[in-house]
């Protein structure tokens, strides 16, 4: 079963982790989703919780789907995602692996290619100083 203020807290910190991924401050989402940025610090300091309107209007305002922005809640650090069964139902992903995960689905296009590049570079460049 859930506990709804562990869930809470995931789902806040999603929020946050999308803030910096978008380069976004508390002041500019809340003013893009139409509320207070005192509103959104109170949920983001875990002294409030969200209605499920105000998270429509959060996902609107970080042009998120409601997937994304859920993304991980409700999942065990142990368990299976959602995600991870997107992919393979066999295979488990760590903490850090899903938190890359996570950053990787939010990118734009252009920097998802920007990281393939970079990851083949890195792969060439290891390769390259064991021989």
């Amino acid at each position: 079963m859930y506990n709804p203020d562990v869930e809470c807290d995931k789902l806040v910190k999603n929020i946050k982790e999308l803030l910096k991924l978008k380069s976004m401050s508390v002041n500019m989402v809340a003013k893009k989703a139409g509320m207070s940025a005192s509103a959104l610090n109170e949920l983001m300091n875990g002294r409030t919780k969200p209605q499920l309107y105000t998270l429509f209007r959060l996902c609107n305002a970080l042009d998120v789907t409601m997937e994304k922005l859920f993304w991980n809640v409700g999942c065990s650090e142990m368990s299976e995602t959602k995600a991870d069964e997107e992919y393979d139902s066999s295979v488990l992903l760590n903490a850090r692996e899903r938190e890359l995960l996570f950053y990787y689905r939010n990118f734009p296009e252009c920097k998802k290619e920007m990281l393939k590049v970079y990851t083949k570079m890195l792969i060439s460049y290891e390769a390259g100083t064991e021989g």
